[in-house]
């Protein structure tokens, strides 16, 4: 299903999804402080962008259900291929003397519409996807589209490094770019196929909040705030655990995140080659998994516990995420709208996970790490909730 040449363009619109989005957090921060930007105006600005990230995302998987998902991302690729260019311009004016007060309101409209905007190319790219397969590849189609935004989240800090000599804004350019000629090519493609080899659901009466579709949710919602808030503080549990300057902490926290990706990648690309229909089964495996990472990093304190509550994170993440995704697809008569509101999740866990772990962190070093334990554990018991296997279509 995955030679497709349609779902891999659907997966490559999403590797760029990921590598813009990684890669305007690589860029933007050092050019907004250089502009005059505070670090909480900058936090803002992503701020505002995730939540209507969140608002949106459940609208656009349903107008993908109804109107056919290929419009959807076409769309949304061209809005992320334009709003990128954008806001390469905006940072160039600031630059270049633009005052940082106009620096700060056009990225709040920029990013603002970004989030409104282009909410809707995961959840339908993964409808799509989705409505390819049946009980058995459901997890595995999932996980792939997984691997996409994975691969593009690696794949942005490093084009953005390669292309630094051009210019700190060379690496937006670029995506911008790569958007929009992805677009041309999506949409030639498609033409050239007839729009009858797309899958259209058509899906009709109103959008239901299902018993499945409600626990999937609450699972990756308290998931998405665990993990997004452990990423948040990861800098600061190095430099303080193993007393390093604030450059060494950096870059062995990059070290850490680089292992969490890898081992996600790797364990997707297992379940991919599987093609298991048990999606309660590893919701299950993935939130123990996530509960003893955290417990490894709070028992234990070296450099090697790191590394393996690391690993284990990764795998975590691997198995949760794309097994939600396929329960939740199978769960309601519009898969898109399912689909966009599993999406909306992480939004909100980059609204609350962050700030609950740095507030945590403020009062004490281990809060956080008990916090996120008791989540996945949570997480597990909710995962016992939902259906073991995939029921056949």
């Amino acid at each position: 299903m995955l030679r497709n040449r349609s779902t891999l363009l659907f997966l490559a619109a999403v590797l760029v999804l990921g590598a813009g989005q990684t890669g305007v957090l690589a860029v933007f921060p050092p050019v907004a402080r250089s502009i005059g930007l505070t670090e909480v105006q900058s936090s803002l600005i992503f701020t505002l962008s995730s939540a209507l990230i969140l608002l949106t995302s459940t609208l656009w998987g349903r107008a993908g259900d109804k109107f056919g998902r290929l419009p959807v991302v076409l769309f949304g690729l061209t809005s992320y291929g334009v709003l990128l260019g954008v806001l390469a311009f905006i940072l160039r004016m600031g630059l270049a003397g633009a005052s940082a007060a106009f620096v700060l309101a056009a990225c709040l409209a920029c990013r603002g519409l970004h989030g409104a905007l282009t909410a809707g190319v995961l959840p339908s790219a993964q409808a799509e996807l989705a409505a390819q397969s049946g009980a058995t590849e459901r997890v595995g189609n999932m996980a792939a589209v997984s691997i996409a935004f994975g691969l593009g989240s690696l794949v942005g800090p490093v084009a953005v490094q390669i292309l630094s000599p051009f210019g700190a804004l060379a690496g937006l350019w670029f995506f911008s770019a790569a958007a929009i000629c992805l677009v041309a090519i999506l949409a030639l493609t498609q033409a050239k196929r007839g729009r009858a080899h797309e899958t259209t659901v058509g899906a009709e009466g109103p959008f239901r909040l299902t018993r499945e579709l409600f626990w999937c949710l609450l699972l990756s919602a308290l998931f998405y705030t665990a993990f997004l808030g452990t990423m948040q503080i990861t800098g600061f549990i190095v430099q303080d655990r193993f007393r390093y300057s604030p450059t060494e902490a950096v870059s062995l926290a990059s070290y850490s995140f680089l292992i969490i990706a890898c081992a996600t990648i790797v364990t997707q690309l297992v379940i991919v080659s599987r093609k298991s229909d048990r999606a309660g089964t590893l919701a299950l495996s993935g939130s123990i998994i996530g509960f003893v990472a955290y417990a490894t990093a709070l028992i234990n304190h070296g450099l090697t516990d790191l590394i393996l509550a690391s690993i284990l994170l990764g795998i975590s993440l691997a198995l949760i995420l794309p097994s939600v995704s396929a329960i939740a697809s199978f769960s309601a008569a519009a898969p898109g709208a399912a689909l966009g509101a599993v999406a909306g999740t992480q939004a909100l866990g980059f609204l609350i996970g962050p700030l609950l772990a740095s507030w945590l962190y403020s009062m004490g070093h281990l809060l956080p790490l008990i916090a996120n334990a008791a989540i996945l554990l949570s997480c597990a018991a909710i995962a016992c909730l939902l259906p073991a296997r995939l029921k056949p279509e």
